[in-house]
């Protein structure tokens, strides 16, 4: 969310169905392998082959639908030049549509997770309990956070996002494609939000 903010300087209101569309993709896995909420969690192996294989899912279902977004409703304004007003009443629609898209697919009901990773207390923190799957969240969220500072310090296209992030116009006669950079970084966001969603899940 920091990520495409920084870069287009907008609120992306629509990256809350990016995230939901990672959920979704992540129950969807869990129930085309048989892990459903009221069966026994599975053994670790299992646990991390399906961990696995729902971040992929998620990851590139979430990837896909931040580049929709990025070319519905973020691209043809740029190109026009539209006020920053227009880009925030075109994202809370591209919200809106696909959260009634995924009422009109899956219901409006609370729709439950499978079980993969029983909830233990660990420790416990002036009174509060510290489970498992509260430090497997903290690890893995300082851990995509260190990838992706790496990914924006040290690499080229990393570079490109930064330079796009402080002045596009700029960047742009040094020969930087300020479109393939701003649909990089939604798909980037879409991605890191899919692998959130199972962890948070």
């Amino acid at each position: 969310y920091t990520l495409v903010y920084g870069v287009l300087r907008l609120i992306n209101f629509a990256h809350s169905e990016v995230f939901v569309t990672g959920t979704f993709a992540t129950i969807l896995t869990l129930r085309g392998i048989g892990i459903g909420p009221d069966d026994p969690v599975p053994s670790l192996l299992m646990v991390l082959l399906t961990l696995v294989l729902a971040s992929i899912v998620a990851a590139l279902s979430s990837g896909a639908v931040a580049l929709l977004v990025e070319r519905v409703a973020y691209r043809p304004l740029r190109r026009r030049n539209a006020p920053p007003l227009v880009f925030l009443i075109s994202a809370v629609g591209a919200s809106l549509v696909l959260m009634e898209i995924y009422a009109l697919f899956l219901g409006r009901d609370n729709v439950r997770v499978g079980n993969l990773i029983k909830p233990r207390t660990q420790f416990t923190v002036f009174g509060a309990d510290v489970t498992n799957r509260q430090i497997l969240i903290v690890v893995s969220a300082v851990l995509m956070m260190v990838v992706l500072d790496s990914f924006i310090s040290r690499t080229r296209l990393g570079r490109g996002v930064r330079a796009v992030s402080q002045n596009p116009d700029a960047a742009a006669l040094m020969g930087v494609n300020k479109d393939r950079v701003i649909a990089l970084t939604f798909l980037l966001g879409g991605l890191m939000a899919g692998v959130a969603a199972v962890l948070y899940d």
